[in-house]
């Protein structure tokens, strides 16, 4: 029995029952409704040779479980210019790489959430 992936699981179904909202996550024609929880992060960039640093924040986060993002019957991961359509705001956001960071990482050392990071594309 594993006591922490019992706990992270537990955790995880609380934050999707407490603190979430329906997002739909879009890849081309594919399309999925996903229980996320919205945040942002403050992402560190090199901005150029002389060891200078950026730092930017997304626009919007969305948290959600790994196993919740279903396309075209598999279990995908989350990829660059994807689309996140969130009805409570009326937005669209794509899941965009700010200048080599990662597009995306696991929130979670079990690998249960994923944290994915956007920007605001426009009115749904």
């Amino acid at each position: 029995m594993d006591r922490l992936k019992d706990a992270t699981t537990r955790l995880n179904e609380r934050l999707g029952a407490r603190a979430a909202r329906q997002v739909v996550y879009c890849r081309g024609p594919d399309a999925v409704t996903l229980t996320a929880s919205v945040g942002s992060s403050l992402l560190r960039i090199a901005a150029g040779e002389a060891g200078e640093y950026q730092t930017i924040r997304t626009d919007r986060d969305y948290l959600f479980a790994a196993a919740e993002l279903a396309l075209g019957g598999f279990v995908v991961e989350p990829q660059k210019g994807d689309r996140v359509e969130d009805a409570t705001d009326g937005r669209a956001y794509e899941v965009f790489a700010p200048r080599g960071e990662p597009a995306w990482r696991y929130s979670d050392n079990r690998r249960l959430r994923v944290r994915v990071h956007t920007q605001d594309v426009g009115a749904l």
